[in-house]
């Protein structure tokens, strides 16, 4: 699932959810998608990241917008993330 566009231009990732940067207390506040790869997404700060702290360090499938800011840097703007079930 390895960046495939999905519809309305939203791409689809595998990777692993993983914090960035932490507040006072040690809790994440910024997090990005590892892929397998070896490239980071940052992942936008909008509502959506307080229900991906649910899946940090786990393997995930993402459904996104990669955006840019004006300082130039990319941003994956998560709209939907599963957990990969792995078959036994």
């Amino acid at each position: 699932m390895e960046d495939m566009q999905a519809a309305g231009g939203a791409t689809c990732l595998r990777g692993v959810l993983i914090p960035t940067d932490w507040d006072e207390s040690g809790r994440p506040v910024e997090l990005a998608l590892a892929d397998y790869c070896e490239q980071v997404y940052r992942i936008a700060p909008t509502d959506m990241v307080k229900a991906l702290n649910a899946f940090l360090r786990h393997e995930v499938d993402v459904v996104g917008r990669i955006t840019h800011d004006r300082q130039g840097r990319s941003w994956l703007e998560v709209h939907s993330c599963e957990p990969v079930r792995r078959s036994k």
